[in-house]
């Protein structure tokens, strides 16, 4: 499979030549690897329409007029990615509740606050700022490592530089 750009001016021909290439293909191999032509949402109708009709072919299976889109949209449905879902708010919060649970015992700061109403949704929101703001778990343990190095042991104010 390959990749062919065509471009120049506007009214330079880049159209015509394409559409006269494919159909030139496609009369020479009715059958075989599939065609795409990447055009504006506003066109891949009427593009269709010109290809199969204007160059004295009954129809086309090959050839494809297709957006970016729907280009998209095709490969994610062939390499499976369209049909992997997503995890919701409340499967999110299943997650985290799942994990509190599970390592409850290892808090040292809130063990007592994990079983509390609202501390999922409070854990929610932190794990999406550290992920908005790509803090990783890599930067929190040199924050940790800086803050055992200096002696900070209890909870305090640090202006930290992330």
């Amino acid at each position: 499979m390959a990749l062919r750009i065509v471009y120049g001016r506007a009214g330079s021909g880049k159209t015509r030549f394409i559409q006269e290439e494919i159909a030139d293909e496609l009369k020479r191999q009715a059958d075989g690897d599939p065609i795409f032509f990447i055009v504006p949402d506003q066109m891949s109708f009427s593009t269709e329409y010109r290809l199969s009709s204007a160059y004295g072919m009954q129809g086309m299976i090959r050839a494809q007029a297709v957006t970016f889109k729907r280009l998209a949209w095709r490969v994610l449905q062939e390499v499976g990615g369209i049909s992997r879902r997503e995890v919701d708010t409340f499967g999110y919060r299943m997650l985290i509740r799942s994990l509190l649970e599970e390592h409850k015992e290892e808090f040292q700061l809130f063990r007592r606050a994990a079983g509390k109403r609202g501390f999922t949704d409070q854990i929610e929101q932190l794990v999406k700022e550290f992920s908005r703001y790509c803090v990783d778990c890599g930067e929190l343990t040199g924050i940790r490592n800086t803050l055992a190095e200096a002696g900070l042991r209890e909870p305090c104010l640090i202006k930290l530089r992330i």
